[in-house]
């Protein structure tokens, strides 16, 4: 399930949906081989979503984002960079517990099956 970028610039109208930022090439970012490497992988996704939105999201979204996908390296690599925090696609919803740290929160992972189930018109 991916949206064009057409898609996107509709939901950015919506005030209910935040957009966030995401990598160029929808690396494992923990396959990368430096922290430097996660670094560029996402400053040009950035800028590409900067490009296509003229949105400057402040919130990064992990391109996977279970725990084989992203770690320690990954939440310092974006701590450092201009995000407020970052999601992975793992758990649900934030719970109190979550805030300990902001570069790995959880976020509910859209489905087919999800969408199919709960977003029904």
């Amino acid at each position: 399930l991916c949206l064009s970028w057409d898609d996107v610039n509709s939901l950015k109208k919506e005030k209910l949906v935040t957009i966030g930022a995401h990598t160029e090439h929808h690396y494992n970012l923990k396959q990368l081989e430096t922290m430097n490497d996660v670094k560029n992988e996402v400053l040009s996704g950035m800028k590409r979503c900067k490009q296509q939105t003229d949105l400057k999201s402040n919130v990064f979204a992990y391109p996977f984002g279970y725990i084989t996908e992203c770690g320690e390296r990954e939440f310092n690599a974006l701590s450092e960079l201009p995000f407020k925090l970052a999601v992975r696609s793992y758990g649900g919803t934030v719970r109190v517990k979550d805030l300990k740290n902001l570069y790995s929160l959880p976020r509910e992972f859209l489905t087919e099956d999800y969408v199919k189930e709960y977003l029904k018109s």
